[in-house]
């Protein structure tokens, strides 16, 4: 969820208080771990697969 969340646009400190992390670090070790996902396979298949629904609802969505 943080990462969604970071990745959407919403600052490190709203995403803090919105999950009720006291400690900025906590919301902080996210947000550098989130850099690591761009590497992974199955986070590009998500992307991937995210972006195939998307065209699939605008496809549908206008008939």
């Amino acid at each position: 969820m943080v990462t969604l969340l970071l990745d959407r646009g919403h600052p490190l400190h709203v995403v803090q208080d919105f999950l009720g992390h006291a400690d900025p670090r906590t919301t902080r070790s996210y947000d550098t771990a989130r850099e690591s996902l761009d590497r992974s396979p199955a986070y590009d298949l998500g992307t991937a697969l995210a972006a195939g629904v998307a065209r699939h609802v605008r496809t549908y969505a206008a008939h």
